[in-house]
């Protein structure tokens, strides 16, 4: 039997949460595992509409599929490809092909970084670069400023 109900809490190290059935709010499951999308880490916050899977109709036992679109829960966007990350990061692609990511602070570790472009911007109130050496080509299009 599939039911809607809402996340009462989550166990975050566990990866599962209880779920709170009926107007009432009076049957709450036990801890119930929270199905994965290809192993994506994505608890639902308490008061989330979850739809869950109850297994041999037991209340008791079952798997929260997720959460879903509805007229409380509506998408950002209707044209674009949004994935969220805990309410505060997501990536998006528009249909123009524009890839967004919008985050506090973004890190990229890795032995090599390769960018290849054809326009290239930053805007930044400071820009710090750190490096032991240097190799710029094509500087009769670059303007270095010494620092006040």
């Amino acid at each position: 039997m599939t039911r809607i109900g809402i996340v009462s809490s989550v166990d975050t190290e566990k990866g599962m949460a209880r779920v709170t059935f009926g107007n009432d709010n009076l049957t709450t499951t036990d801890l119930m595992p929270i199905l994965t999308f290809n192993d994506e880490y994505r608890m639902p916050e308490v008061g989330t509409n979850v739809a869950v899977i109850l297994l041999d109709n037991d209340i008791y036992d079952g798997i929260i599929l997720g959460n879903f679109w509805s007229d409380v829960n509506r998408p950002d966007s209707a044209k674009m490809y949004k994935k969220t990350y805990n309410g505060n990061a997501s990536l998006s692609v528009d249909d123009d092909g524009v890839f967004t990511v919008q985050a506090k602070k973004i890190v990229l570790k890795s032995d090599n970084v390769d960018i290849d472009t054809t326009n290239y911007n930053i805007k930044a109130e400071k820009t710090e670069i750190k490096t032991t050496t240097a190799d710029i080509t094509k500087p009769d299009v670059l303007t270095i400023r010494k620092r006040d």
